[in-house]
């Protein structure tokens, strides 16, 4: 099983490689993944055949937000997630919710290595929870109306 897994893994990997190449700038579009790879991918179509079945997921989450996105969706996404771990770090040195987030956050990312995690709900929540921690600590750590009247 687990070698036909990882043969189906590096088929897709190759189909989403071919779905890039054929579209790198805007990406053939979000969800259009499978019917993409079926049409630019041989990689794709014969591991389809093998299957009897379309392969409708890149299995990588950087794989299939760059063949649906292409690479100005890629750094977005990329982007995003470098600005949600400059945010979380800090947060979960002062919060063990924070640790857990972060960690909740590496979790994800390791799965996405070979699961097509950017569509699935806990991301967001994920993400949602670090935002949601950073404005409390801002809300935290700024200086109360109260102190500064008291002051003058």
């Amino acid at each position: 099983q687990s070698e036909e897994t990882w043969s189906g893994r590096w088929s897709t990997w190759q189909g989403a490689e071919d779905v890039i190449a054929s579209h790198p700038i805007l990406g053939v579009g979000a969800g259009n993944y499978a019917e993409a790879a079926m049409d630019y991918s041989e990689t794709v179509q014969a591991h389809s055949l093998k299957k009897d079945k379309v392969a409708g997921a890149a299995h990588n989450m950087v794989l299939s937000v760059a063949s649906q996105l292409g690479l100005v969706g890629l750094i977005l996404f990329l982007g995003l997630l470098f600005l949600l771990f400059k945010t979380a770090v800090p947060i979960a040195q002062d919060s063990s919710m924070g640790t857990g987030i972060l960690l909740g956050l590496i979790v994800a990312m390791i799965a996405g290595i070979t699961l097509t995690w950017e569509v699935e709900k806990i991301l967001y929540v994920l993400f949602g929870s670090v935002l949601a921690l950073q404005l409390h600590d801002s809300a935290r750590r700024a200086p109360s109306a109260d102190k500064h009247e008291r002051h003058t």
